[in-house]
């Protein structure tokens, strides 16, 4: 501990700038990023408002257990099954958090409703007075949440950002032999199409969607049609996206299984 305290205590930093050194600027707060501690020292010290928020009572559960609060990092998700409860989590978060010396970003805070009465009117949630945005998708990490019926991801921007990566690599690297090509693609815009694709339970038409833009692209590659591409798959060893969804998936649940947290193997033996 006291190397903990003597480290942070005498942590500073200097700007760059047009080849000049600033004076030395005494850093009062916060962790140094991109260091393996900090996340650790970040947990513990916004654990209180984990801990507040399981034993109010709101928010959702699953088979008793707390799942109402998702954090990663600075990243805060709340979930609850009513806007009473919402509202009564987001005003423990900001006074706990105010105690913390930590402030919510009213801009980046909104709100997506998922459930058969998602598109019916809904009383306002604020956040010291002012009203939280309901949103038709919400982005959290990479994700972008849908407004609906039941829990849906949107594919269209796992597409976009699949085709933007592949148009820039083909426009830079169309004069690459075909396995040259494969081999970059699967590296660097597949990843697109595939990220956290093990944590959702696709149905048909998603994973139709999914396979159809990845083998479009095959084809460009490989200038064949679509029917063709089985024989490809077959003579370069190239699996079916499909099939690595499914792999990944199983290969998920799996770990989650095996698990030492309680959350994650109680997941794993009902998925």
């Amino acid at each position: 501990m006291n190397i903990l305290i003597n480290w942070y205590s005498v942590t500073a930093a200097v700007v760059l700038w047009d080849n000049m050194l600033s004076g030395t600027i005494q850093l009062m707060c916060g962790v140094s990023q991109g260091e393996v501690l900090s996340p650790v020292l970040f947990a513990v010290y916004v654990n209180d408002i984990i801990v507040t928020l399981s034993e109010s009572g709101a928010g959702c559960y699953y088979d008793n257990m707390f799942v109402g609060c998702v954090m990663y990092a600075d990243d805060l998700l709340l979930l609850s099954a009513s806007l009473c409860d919402l509202q009564l989590m987001i005003s423990i978060c900001y006074k706990e958090m105010d105690e913390l010396n930590i402030r919510l970003n009213l801009k980046k805070s909104q709100i997506v409703r998922i459930g058969r009465l998602c598109t019916s009117y809904a009383c306002n949630v604020v956040i010291d007075g002012t009203s939280i945005e309901f949103v038709d998708e919400l982005k959290y990490l990479r994700l972008y949440i849908l407004s609906s019926k039941s829990f849906k991801i949107s594919l269209h921007h796992m597409r976009v950002c699949f085709y933007q990566c592949f148009n820039s690599l083909y426009a830079r690297c169309s004069n690459f032999s075909e396995p040259v090509l494969q081999y970059l693609v699967n590296t660097y815009c597949k990843p697109y199409l595939l990220y956290c694709s093990d944590v959702i339970t696709w149905n048909k038409s998603d994973l139709s969607s999914i396979s159809h833009a990845f083998n479009s692209d095959m084809c460009k590659i490989y200038k064949v049609k679509y029917k063709s591409l089985a024989c490809i798959y077959q003579f370069t060893g190239q699996s079916d996206i499909v099939r690595d969804i499914q792999d990944r998936r199983n290969s998920f649940i799996t770990s989650l299984y095996y698990s030492h947290n309680e959350v994650f193997s109680h997941s794993a033996r009902v998925m």
